[in-house]
């Protein structure tokens, strides 16, 4: 059924609620989009307020749970000040919940079951167009942010719990890798246990984290709400219920006003940096979710070829030293002067070409004394032709190979792209060459540029 279908069928079930109208709107006119979140303070109030265009909007601070045929059913309310002709309810790409109008100006949104409330519950926005019956905006769109929360607390103060639990992801090797995530404050540093909730517990952050999957929240709201956090002799009472943590509206379409995030980059490398470990400093169960599965280029934008230097000569300084050690051999000659590496972006905006990778490298190389030719005067070389160049071969000096074995092992010893370009060089009764020789390893995004010589007497 598509979208408009659904929202259809459900215009035609609210308009038969609307009945008396309230008084028209005439409060100063607010901005397209407006916001509102939760302080988790017990004296708020019982509802988040946001005004956007022509329109405010009330939602319960505390959602209403219930079962419903052995289904658990999360029910949020709200009010609008102005008439209301329908409600529709959504995630992005995909009609969800089950929004209705109730009366003239108010609406409810039903979630059922595990995948509906779970999928909110761990910071998935729900929105939902609210359709008015008069005014310059037809129809106005409402995003609700719900998380599992304490709403009620009874016990020693020297145990504070936070009110609001924190959707975290804890690897993407755990089956399943969300846990909703309560903070309690406590100066003691004896163990902290939990009862009325099957949790892990360990310290964190002044206090100790006490992780619960979706289950555990699930059963907790099925029976009293009740858990309790004990500490020696000390105790707190807290009842888990449901909150709304944020409200949004918008004059426009949802997916203009909130468009669907992507991996933030920070985010990407803090999770890369901690590998599976304390995920819940890098963000919540949604931003860390959207960076643990994701492809680096789809977190950076895309680069020009440009060439970083890499720090590499451990990986040949030993065998570099051993074709040194072979270069004097009676009548003829060898050198290499230097190595260098440099890494080019995984992301790039175009393919490079070996011309393209040549030219920029040599660049970065050349100097007053060997300019290094330009990509037309050179030879391009495939593995056997870079393998049978006087720096890789036995023809002046015995550690060739093992050079090469060296440096390519490093790169993954993969496809191999090269050019090069020699010059003779004065020399008396003798014959005299300088060589660069410019190695590109695509799959391992890695140059290598070496320069050097070899000769013979005449």
């Amino acid at each position: 059924m598509s979208r408009q279908l659904q929202r259809s069928l459900a215009l035609s079930f609210a308009l038969a609620a609307c009945t008396n109208a309230p008084d028209e709107d005439t409060d100063a006119v607010g901005p397209d989009v407006a916001d509102a979140s939760d302080d988790g303070k017990a004296d708020s109030g019982s509802t988040l307020r946001v005004r956007a265009g022509a329109m405010t909007v009330w939602v319960d601070r505390n959602a209403r749970i219930s079962q419903v045929n052995g289904e658990l059913v999360m029910t949020v309310r709200g009010r609008a000040s102005r008439t209301l002709t329908g409600a529709f309810s959504f995630v992005p790409d995909d009609a969800f919940g089950s929004a209705r109008v109730v009366s003239t100006s108010s609406f409810e949104v039903d979630l059922r079951g595990g995948h509906e409330i779970n999928s909110v519950l761990s910071g998935m926005p729900l929105f939902v167009d609210l359709d008015v019956a008069t005014g310059n905006e037809p129809d106005y769109a409402l995003r609700l942010e719900l998380a599992p929360a304490f709403v009620k607390f009874s016990g020693s103060s020297s145990l504070n719990v936070n009110t609001f639990t924190a959707p975290i992801f804890v690897g993407k090797d755990v089956p399943d890798p969300l846990r909703y995530q309560a903070q309690v404050s406590t100066s003691a540093t004896t163990p902290l246990s939990v009862a009325g909730a099957a949790a892990q517990v360990y310290p964190s952050r002044g206090g100790f984290a006490v992780d619960l999957t979706y289950d555990s929240v699930d059963a907790v709201l099925r029976g009293t709400g009740a858990v309790t956090f004990a500490q020696g002799s000390a105790s707190k009472v807290a009842t888990l219920g449901v909150r709304t943590r944020a409200i949004a509206l918008a004059t426009a379409d949802a997916y203009d006003a909130w468009p669907e995030p992507t991996c933030n980059v920070d985010v990407y490398n803090c999770a890369l940096e901690y590998q599976g470990v304390d995920l819940a400093t890098c963000g919540s169960y949604r931003e860390v979710s959207r960076c643990a599965y994701a492809d680096i280029c789809e977190v950076t934008n895309e680069a020009p070829l440009s060439l970083a230097p890499l720090g590499l000569a451990f990986v040949w300084d030993s065998a570099l030293d051993d074709y040194r050690d072979g270069c004097s051999r009676g009548g003829s000659w060898c050198r290499l002067d230097t190595i260098e590496a440099f890494m080019l972006p995984e992301c790039l905006a175009e393919v490079p070409t070996l011309a393209d990778v040549v030219t920029r490298a040599n660049a970065l190389t050349d100097d007053q004394s060997f300019a290094g030719g330009d990509f037309a005067s050179g030879t391009v070389l495939d593995r056997a032709g870079v393998q049978g160049t006087p720096a890789f071969s036995t023809s002046y000096s015995g550690g060739g190979p093992s050079l090469f074995q060296a440096i390519d092992a490093h790169m993954g010893a993969g496809e191999i792209q090269g050019w090069q370009y020699t010059e003779e060089v004065p020399c008396h009764n003798c014959t005299d060459f300088r060589t660069k020789l410019i190695l590109w390893w695509p799959a391992a995004f890695r140059v290598v540029v070496l320069e050097g010589g070899h000769g013979y007497d005449s």
